[in-house]
């Protein structure tokens, strides 16, 4: 269960008990903004992008694993170890 919004561009993968019939687990792009809160029952929601392009809206409580899409910081200029003469 998520407690704080996914980032954006983060890979988030789900379980929508609603849709019986879908796979167990479904993936989704985390889209820009912060999460909307139904003003009735507080539950919380993240708006995300499926990979055919559609958008919607994630219960949080859904939400059982977060990927970061961002790649590590290139070493690129970095000593290597090797010492030059």
């Amino acid at each position: 269960m998520a407690v704080v919004p996914p980032f954006p561009g983060a890979i988030i993968t789900y379980h929508d008990p609603t849709r019986p019939q879908a796979a167990p687990f479904q993936r989704a792009v985390a889209m820009a903004g912060a999460d909307l809160v139904d003003p009735q029952d507080r539950t919380r929601w993240a708006p995300v992008m499926h990979p055919d392009g559609t958008r919607s809206l994630v219960q949080l409580d859904w939400i059982v694993d977060v990927t970061s899409t961002v790649s590590p910081p290139s070493r690129q200029g970095q000593p290597s170890g090797r010492r030059q003469r």
